[in-house]
């Protein structure tokens, strides 16, 4: 018997598995405004991950909100815990099997002590607070945990060109949780200052930086 064809957008469907959960549980990574020539975030990040999705054991997310793309995590990396850290403590809810939530500050290192106590992540994501300082604060606290061949996300790195965020601490869920001494004020040039060491690092072949990839308000870096 002739077997029949896939359907094209099937097939289609079928290699973006990550878009699929992604549209199945809402999260805005799958959105038009979290996309740039014809890929979401999601389909950058299967381009990465596809490879690993059965070796995953440990992924850690920074800004949990409503949950959505931990349980989307979860249904992609079937081996892995899945792990949250949010300030907000509202976000600490049962998300079912696999998925634990921490109340903790992105940019404390005990706090992130407490998540996953002992282990290394395949993959951390930031998708916090979008302050550069606590980007570079988070990074330089959490990439010795990344595993040989891990990866480390930053989202929203457009969020960046916002010089003063404060207005949006009565906008963004978590916001108003931050210490009283949080600067608001981002400077975009030290975000592009610290890009350009990572760079420099793999030019001189002088850290466990394997590469940096860039698309737009996405960026990724793998560890050697």
């Amino acid at each position: 018997m002739q077997s029949k064809a896939i359907p094209e957008h099937q097939n289609f469907y079928m290699n973006r598995l990550l878009q699929s959960l992604g549209e199945k549980y809402n999260t805005d990574k799958h959105d038009e405004i979290h996309s740039f020539a014809g890929k979401t975030y999601l389909d950058v990040y299967e381009d990465h991950f596809s490879s690993i999705k059965d070796s995953t054991t440990c992924l850690l997310e920074l800004g949990v909100l409503h949950g959505k793309s931990l349980m989307m995590w979860r249904d992609y990396f079937q081996n892995a815990q899945i792990w949250g850290l949010d300030i907000d403590p509202s976000t600490k809810q049962d998300y079912g099997k696999r998925i634990d939530v921490i109340i903790g500050n992105q940019c404390n290192k005990n706090d992130l002590d407490r998540v996953a106590v002992g282990q290394g992540f395949d993959i951390i994501i930031d998708d916090a607070s979008h302050l550069v300082d606590h980007i570079i604060q988070s990074f330089k606290l959490l990439w010795p945990r990344i595993k040989t061949k891990g990866y480390y996300c930053i989202e929203d790195t457009g969020c960046s060109y916002t010089e003063n965020l404060e207005p949006y601490k009565n906008l963004w869920p978590g916001m108003k949780y931050n210490l009283e001494n949080t600067n608001y004020k981002n400077d975009r040039r030290k975000l592009e200052r610290f890009f350009l060491d990572l760079i420099k690092q793999i030019d001189f072949k002088s850290s466990n930086v394997r590469g940096v990839y860039f698309t737009t308000y996405q960026c990724i870096i793998q560890k050697l």
